[in-house]
């Protein structure tokens, strides 16, 4: 997708996408939102916080994170823990920037 259809289908001008593609601008909670959207991924997947794509799309995980949210605190807190000793025994999180305009390979057109 190019600057140019991104900015259509937000209805905003390439202009802006050209700002948020060199860091100039930051894009609304809104907007980040509605580019996320547009390029069918998620704002955690854009902003880097997870390597998976498609991983707050999927009905069962968000199903899961609903559960942990209504844990109380102690629950959470062995949850985590459990969480983190699995990654140190296999790490597989990478830390990657998945900025908007990289993700959709916008050109200058």
């Amino acid at each position: 997708m190019s600057q140019t259809q991104l900015a259509k289908a937000l209805n905003t001008s390439t202009s802006v996408i050209g700002r948020y593609d060199r860091d100039e601008m930051t894009p609304s909670v809104d907007a980040a939102k509605k580019i996320a959207k547009t390029l069918n991924t998620t704002v955690g997947y854009l902003l880097g916080e997870t390597d998976e794509e498609n991983l707050f799309k999927d009905p069962e995980m968000l199903k899961r994170l609903n559960e942990i949210e209504k844990m109380d605190a102690e629950n959470k807190t062995k949850l985590g823990r459990k969480i983190e000793t699995r990654n140190h025994t296999n790490p597989t999180v990478h830390s990657r920037s998945h900025h908007p305009a990289a993700l959709c390979r916008c050109s200058g057109t």
